[in-house]
């Protein structure tokens, strides 16, 4: 992969970064991890456009569901961490960041 994004969480320096990552560089800047008192993790609507192969612009948008991962301060401050559509993927990362943090994993997400 040439391009990507994410977060780096260094617990013993209480610090973090969003990154971009551009061939194998991540570029961001450090700031300082605030106290995270939960993760979070969540279900958004979103769109994704499909474009028809071999035609002039036509396209169509439609509604996917995004599972969305986020490290809280509280109930308001936040910061997303990752935005997939596929659940296990982000299941698998709250559940992650929730014991590397020691803190407890809140899942916003109905049962079916």
């Amino acid at each position: 992969m040439f391009y990507g994004n994410g977060l780096i969480i260094d617990k013993e320096r209480n610090r973090y970064k969003k990154y971009v990552s551009v061939l194998f560089f991540k570029v961001g800047d450090w700031k300082p991890l605030p106290k995270i008192s939960f993760v979070a993790f969540t279900k958004v609507k979103g769109f994704q456009t499909m474009h028809a192969p071999r035609t002039m612009g036509a396209s169509v948008s439609l509604k996917v569901d995004l599972f969305c991962v986020y490290l809280c301060i509280d109930s308001k401050n936040k910061v997303l961490v990752k935005k997939t559509k596929h659940k296990l993927e982000a299941l698998t990362l709250a559940t992650g960041a929730a014991k590397y943090l020691r803190v407890s994993l809140n899942n916003y997400i109905k049962k079916d």
